[in-house]
């Protein structure tokens, strides 16, 4: 994961969740929406551990097995595992991470149709409409 590619906020793991694009491998989950940026966004979750040492030791494994997402750009992903990402050897650990995410994606991708290009400047997509009693491409001031 690089530095703005990170997905955070409750309202930003829900709308990932409510596609409903999931592959697991292992303990592993992860749940795929399209985000039509440039990039992929990924989340990280470590539900029920008791102690916040655990959790954050968790989450730092779990955040580097899930490097590689990068590749899978224009999605958002929410990657997500239990206590046993503290205990499977960290290759396991980052090969499941992997399949489950090649099977989320692919699921997403089969469910939204192609995912189309983000723009790539600002305002670059923009298409010019005629305003009312003006032909399109004609400026203000102008017959």
């Amino acid at each position: 994961m690089t530095g703005g590619s990170s997905l955070a906020g409750r309202g930003r793991f829900a709308s990932v969740r409510s596609w409903r694009c999931a592959g697991r491998a292992g303990q592993v989950r992860v749940q795929a929406a399209p985000n039509g940026r440039e990039e992929a966004r990924v989340g990280l979750s470590v539900p029920g551990l008791p102690g916040a040492v655990e959790r954050n030791r968790a989450r730092r494994r779990l955040r580097e097995a899930a490097r590689g997402l990068d590749a899978h750009h224009g999605f958002d992903l929410v990657v997500s595992t239990d206590a046993s990402a503290l205990t499977v050897p960290f290759a396991l650990l980052r090969g499941q991470v992997e399949t489950a995410a090649v099977a989320a994606v692919g699921l997403a991708r089969a469910a939204s149709g192609p995912v189309p290009p983000a723009p790539s400047s600002r305002h670059g997509n923009r298409r010019k409409e005629a305003r009312p009693g003006r032909p399109a491409g004609a400026k203000a001031g102008q017959p």
